[in-house]
């Protein structure tokens, strides 16, 4: 099933238990992906190493809350799963208001300290412990489903850019950026339409507000080289996508989306926004 880009108002009161649940449980970060790459940083005015993301588990719709400390683990997805009864109880409330089908989810507290870069939130699994759990005998990904995004930043300068274009996994959305970027061409072959094959689409997007969350690291190399500049070719990636919908962070909201459907953040960096917090399910 392809689920469709949806946007909902939720009630209040789902909003304000969520931001107190966030705020009472972000302690309890067990997983964070960092930016090491020089380039990135240099993008960002940055000199060390620095988080893009935290994340916990906060709720899942199998396991149980079986140890003392009223929390279980599950090697798929890591970290620690609260499973609080009244936070899986609005997840599930919500879910309902979408009307998804499913034969479980889980839930993440989220907080983004730099933008989220282009990608998906499917996954085609390769491990033998993964592919036990999770994998269709015809080596497809058994657990597609939809993801749904709840915002606990409000500002309108925070937005999610959802895309038509799909792919299975992250891979080849990294594939689709070296694509663009020419990373396959020879030095002497660099006027050729390598891109021939991909649709270009018209939009009235500023890359600007992307950067340099959207380009891959040959594209930064080349835009910050003189000698190089003018094969960076960062400013078509938005012409090779497709926009599905753009989405403020706004008070009371929730968004589903089909996991295979690109998405990225825009730079909130860029608006004095520091970080952003939400809380991400996905279902299967």
């Amino acid at each position: 099933m392809i689920y469709p880009t949806v946007i909902k108002y939720i009630p209040e009161e789902y909003t304000q238990y969520l931001v107190q649940y966030h705020k009472e449980n972000k302690h309890t970060y067990d997983i964070f992906d960092w930016e090491e790459d020089e380039l990135y940083l240099r993008m960002w005015g940055l000199t060390e190493k620095s988080k893009v993301s935290g994340r916990a588990h906060a709720a899942n719709s199998i396991l149980g809350t079986d140890d003392p400390d009223g929390a279980d683990t599950d090697p798929r997805w890591g970290g620690r799963l609260r499973n609080d009864f009244e936070f899986s109880s609005i997840i599930e409330k919500i879910l309902n208001l979408f009307n998804v089908e499913y034969t479980e989810f889980e839930a993440y507290i989220k907080t983004s300290y730099l933008p989220i870069s282009l990608h998906v939130d499917a996954e085609i699994y390769e491990s033998d412990e993964k592919l036990a759990l999770d994998q269709s005998q015809t080596g497809e990904d058994a657990r597609l489903g939809c993801s749904i995004i709840i915002p606990l930043t409000f500002n309108k300068n925070i937005h999610t850019i959802i895309f038509n274009n799909m792919v299975e996994e992250n891979d080849l959305v990294r594939n689709f950026l070296e694509k663009i970027a020419g990373v396959w061409e020879s030095y002497q072959h660099r006027q050729d339409n390598y891109r021939a094959d991909l649709p270009i689409y018209e939009h009235n997007l500023d890359y600007r507000n992307y950067i340099p969350n959207i380009w891959n690291n040959q594209m930064i190399s080349y835009h910050l080289d003189p000698e190089n500049n003018e094969y960076a070719r960062g400013d078509q990636v938005l012409d090779y996508l497709e926009v599905d919908e753009i989405i403020p962070w706004e008070e009371n909201v929730a968004y589903m989306f089909h996991k295979q459907k690109m998405h990225m953040s825009n730079n909130f960096k860029k608006f004095g926004v520091e970080t952003k917090d939400f809380i991400l399910i996905h279902t299967h």
